[in-house]
C-alpha cells in the first residue's frame, strides 16, 4: 500500500494583499452594519441624560457585531503533497504543489465593550473579543505543479496517473493541518486588532446616537478611541 507522507510547507503572510483585502471587508462590513443599524433600533435602550456614560451607541453596535462575522487575514502559502510507492518494478513517487490560502477571523457575537475612559466626544472603550481562529482553507487546484518519478517497470497512464491522484487527494487535508509559525501568528493577531478597531470606529462615528447632544460638557474635538483585548490576554499590547 502507498503511504502518503506531506512534506513540511513555509506560510507566506503577504502583508501588502492581506491589508488591500483587509480594507475592503472593513468598508463592506461597515456598509453591511449602516443597513442593520438602520433596520435594527434599540427600542429597550434611552438615551441617558447629561453627565451620564453614553451607552445607546453601544448597545446598538454590539448587537451589529453579533450579527457579523468577520474575515480579518487571509494567509497565502503553499501545500505539497508525496505519494511514494515501493515495488519490485521500481519504486515511484509522485509530489503535488498547489498554492493555499488560510482564512482567519474572530466571532463577534461573543464581543464586549466596555467604557474605560471618560469624555466626550472621545471616549475610550475597549472592545474584548476572542482570538483570531482558523474559519476555512482554500487550495488553488488549477495551479499545481506536479513533480512525478516513475521506476523503471511502471507506466505513467496507470501508476502515475494513480500516484498523482493520490497526492492531489491530500492537499486538502494538508491545508487544515497546517499550522501558523510564532511569527505569523502574532502577525495575525495584530492584523486582525487593528482591523475590528477601524470597524467599531467607524460603527460609532455613524451611528445616529453619537451625536453630540446640545448640552456636552465639551466641545468635539476627536473620534472615539477603541482598543481591542483578545479573550485569552488581560490587556492591549
Amino acid at each position: 500500500m502507498p503511504a502518503d507522507r506531506l512534506t513540511p510547507w513555509i506560510p507566506t503572510l503577504c502583508a501588502a494583499a492581506a491589508v488591500g483585502a483587509a480594507a475592503g471587508l472593513v468598508v463592506w462590513h461597515t456598509d453591511l452594519a449602516r443597513r442593520a443599524l438602520a433596520q435594527h433600533g434599540s427600542p429597550g435602550v434611552t438615551e441617558p441624560r447629561a453627565g451620564h456614560e453614553r451607552t445607546v451607541t453601544e448597545a446598538r453596535v454590539l448587537r451589529t457585531l453579533a450579527a457579523l462575522r468577520l474575515v480579518t487575514v487571509e494567509v497565502h502559502t503553499q501545500v505539497t503533497a508525496t505519494v511514494a510507492d515501493e515495488s519490485w518494478r521500481g519504486d515511484s513517487r509522485a509530489t503535488v504543489s498547489v498554492p493555499a490560502r488560510l482564512l482567519y477571523g474572530c466571532d463577534l457575537a461573543l464581543a464586549r465593550i466596555e467604557r474605560t475612559g471618560r469624555g466626550w466626544p472621545a471616549p475610550t472603550l475597549t472592545v474584548t473579543v476572542p482570538p483570531p481562529e482558523r474559519l476555512g482553507s482554500e487550495v488553488v487546484t488549477h495551479r499545481e505543479t506536479a513533480d512525478l518519478s516513475l521506476g523503471w517497470l511502471r507506466l505513467r497512464s496507470a501508476a502515475g496517473e494513480r500516484l498523482l491522484g493520490l497526492a492531489r487527494r491530500s492537499l486538502w487535508q494538508a491545508a487544515q493541518d497546517s499550522a501558523l509559525d510564532p511569527d505569523h501568528a502574532q502577525l495575525v493577531r495584530a492584523m486582525a486588532r487593528r482591523q475590528i478597531a477601524q470597524l467599531v470606529t467607524r460603527l460609532i462615528e455613524h451611528d445616529p446616537a453619537h451625536d453630540e447632544p446640545p448640552d456636552a460638557p465639551a466641545p468635539r474635538s476627536g473620534t472615539v478611541s477603541v482598543a481591542v483585548v483578545f479573550t485569552d490576554e488581560t490587556a492591549p499590547p
